[in-house]
């Protein structure tokens, strides 16, 4: 419930893109401007897509990392350690430590997401502390390399939130879809949902064809993988259709994580 004078944004529309919020209450985007940090960095050449996963479903891990091992491309997996081994309300069964064990293996790109998938915008700093801190513990027993990338749980974070995060990770996501060109800000990049409810792949398939400059970089995500998939996923068709068109498009696919590190060599 929200009470007088307060403000209501959807969970899925709420993000750096359209409003900051600091601890004292929302704020347009243009005056908090010269409050948020920024990390712009030049892009390497050529046309380039990051496929993500948030949470992430066990279905993702079945239907989706088939489909992209035959292609020989990696992704990127953004892993809220508590989510491990739960039935979501949402997105089904989510995943487990054989999953996470096979996506090393695999050497694909495994992010944080918080332990707790907390929402990042109303939390103390301290509670943020904590729960990425109980997500790298996390991840250091079940013996994965430290996380490269970080992405905010539905896409929510506030002023606070995004400079305390840049100090601790190399890179920061969000949810505000549309293609980097010639530089990205690694203090909240970009990235399209591939969402059942709003459009599918449509907007990712139109970006993917925008791609015309020589540093271009899209970011696409999605959640459970299901013919009967939840609003925030997409089926298995559609899944593949994306792949074919990414593979037609002569796009190289790069997990963040590599995107990050071919960054820091480009000129």
């Amino acid at each position: 419930m929200h009470g007088p004078g307060q403000l209501h944004v959807p969970r899925r529309q709420y993000d750096c893109s359209r409003l900051l919020f600091t601890k004292a209450g929302p704020e347009n985007s243009r005056s908090c401007a010269a409050f948020v940090a920024t990390d712009k960095r030049l892009l390497p050449r050529g046309r380039h897509v990051s496929i993500c996963f948030d949470d992430f479903p066990k279905s993702a891990v079945t239907e989706a990392l088939p489909a992209l091992t035959r292609r020989g491309w990696k992704a990127t997996w953004y892993a809220a350690g508590g989510m491990m081994g739960t039935d979501h309300h949402i997105h089904g069964r989510m995943f487990d430590a054989g999953d996470l064990q096979r996506l090393k293996r695999e050497k694909h790109d495994i992010g944080c997401h918080t332990f707790s998938h907390m929402d990042c915008a109303p939390a103390s700093d301290e509670a943020v502390l904590r729960d990425l801190g109980r997500n790298h513990a996390f991840f250091r027993k079940h013996h994965l390399p430290r996380a490269k990338s970080f992405a905010f749980p539905y896409g929510r974070l506030d002023v606070s939130a995004k400079r305390l995060l840049m100090r601790r990770m190399p890179a920061l996501r969000g949810v505000r879809p549309g293609v980097h060109n010639d530089a990205a800000d690694l203090g909240l990049l970009k990235a399209t949902g591939i969402e059942d409810h709003n459009g599918g792949t449509a907007l990712a398939l139109d970006q993917l064809a925008s791609m015309k400059g020589d540093r271009d970089w899209l970011i696409i995500f999605t959640h459970d993988i299901a013919d009967n998939p939840s609003r925030w996923g997409c089926t298995p068709r559609a899944f593949e259709q994306l792949l074919d068109a990414i593979e037609a498009s002569g796009a190289d696919v790069v997990p963040v994580s590599g995107m990050l590190e071919r960054m820091k060599r480009a000129r």
